[in-house]
């Protein structure tokens, strides 16, 4: 992939991190001129996020990298990232410091069987985790753990599940297979409230994460020929509709890289394209390519 020139429909003057197709090495896409060059130092694993504070690659997700890019969490036992239940302790690295610290022991927050993060995110707030069996399962409960001292607050209960958490709540649909959902209610930390925000007639919707000033974005998912839709919410009933099209153009999968232009992000499953959500929430195509991001864009 070195030396990959990419099409692009915008130019900005930076580089972004990135995957340019599934299983190749990350690397720099060169958003002025479209040029991308892999990184071999990034390794061959399913999920980095590049820290350009630390000038290098972090082994996880970007949601696990801590707001000043300096830290990430973890959740495994020594030399391995998907560990029994029992062995599912919570570790804050420091990339600078070059240290591994285990801030919670114990602890059912990620499965073996499913392979998936008990992390939800690591903000400015602390450590959002959830409980997580196998993935036929779902998830269940929300914690805050402060990432120093390991201090943990439960924030929804185990009866709350199949959630995704964000813009400051739990959000769910109105069944218990979330995957078939038509409706998408907001679940106030603070009160339990469960209020609906969107709904659609057909499933499926789900909250797709936040705009880069925390407002919700709601995603649409139909099949072809009806229009895929990316809706942001100012409040219950109250959106704007961003994106309606192709299902393989749709924005924002699971990993988007937030910073002073906006939300950077792929399509879905890999999709077709890469999109910038700008801070005043105008969405901006910028290049017909599946594009990985795998960090901010500096």
């Amino acid at each position: 992939m070195a030396g990959q020139t990419i099409p692009l429909l915008v130019n900005f003057g930076c580089r972004l991190p990135a995957r340019v197709a599934p299983g190749t090495i990350p690397g720099f896409l060169d958003l002025s001129n479209g040029q991308f060059a892999a990184d071999p130092s990034a390794g061959s694993q399913d999920w980095v996020t590049y820290s350009w504070p630390a000038h290098r690659w972090l082994p996880v997700r970007y949601s696990q990298v801590a707001p000043d890019q300096t830290r990430y969490a973890y959740v495994g036992d020594t030399g391995s990232q998907f560990p029994p239940q029992s062995q599912g302790n919570l570790h804050v690295v420091d990339v600078a410091a070059g240290t591994d610290r285990i801030v919670l022991k114990g602890g059912p927050w990620t499965s073996q069987a499913s392979g998936v993060w008990g992390i939800i995110l690591y903000s400015s707030d602390g450590i959002y985790l959830q409980k997580e069996a196998a993935a036929s399962e779902g998830n269940w409960g929300v914690w805050l753990v402060d990432p120093l001292t390991g201090a943990m607050r439960q924030i929804f209960s185990e009866s709350i599940r199949n959630t995704s958490f964000g813009s400051g709540a739990a959000w769910t649909g109105n069944s218990a297979d979330v995957l078939s959902s038509s409706g998408v209610y907001r679940i106030d930390p603070s009160t339990g409230d469960r209020v609906q925000w969107f709904s659609k007639p057909n499933p499926w919707l789900w909250y797709a994460g936040s705009d880069a000033s925390g407002k919700p974005l709601i995603q649409w998912i139909q099949q072809a020929p009806s229009p895929s839709e990316l809706w942001v919410l100012s409040g219950p009933s109250q959106g704007t509709l961003l994106y309606s099209g192709s299902q393989n153009g749709i924005p924002f999968p699971s990993q988007t890289a937030t910073d002073h232009r906006g939300v950077w992000a792929g399509s879905l499953s890999g999709g077709s394209a890469l999109w910038l959500l700008t801070p005043d929430d105008r969405l901006i195509k910028v290049a017909n390519t599946p594009v990985e991001v795998l960090g901010t864009c500096q």
